[in-house]
């Protein structure tokens, strides 16, 4: 199972990052916990980009696994809220978050 802060904070942060400016820009968007923005920047991304962004990748390890990332942070709207990871979030009465670096940004909603 991926875990989405481990992954992205694997992330060198390049300063001209070979994976590309939305996908570079969605991986520290998700190591930063701004997930809305990185759900955002994942889903304008076309899954031909998102392959072509973690081959690009050039980590020391082992390439970050931004296909799998995207996957992880997309969410899907539904009639009630916004579905984010198995649990929905109401816009008004939040229901407490799957990731507990996130929930201090849900309260300022």
């Amino acid at each position: 199972m991926l875990h989405i802060n481990e992954e992205a904070t694997r992330c060198l942060l390049c300063y001209d990052a070979p994976c590309g400016g939305t996908a570079a820009r969605a991986i520290r968007a998700a190591r930063f916990d701004n997930l809305w923005t990185a759900v955002e920047l994942f889903n304008s991304l076309s899954d031909e980009e998102l392959a072509h962004a973690e081959a690009s990748c050039i980590h020391y390890d082992k390439p970050i696994r931004i296909a799998e990332l995207a996957k992880a942070v997309r969410i899907q709207p539904s009639a009630v809220g916004v579905a984010f990871a198995g649990t929905q979030f109401l816009r008004h009465g939040l229901r407490e978050p799957v990731l507990p670096g996130f929930i201090g940004y849900l309260h300022q909603l």
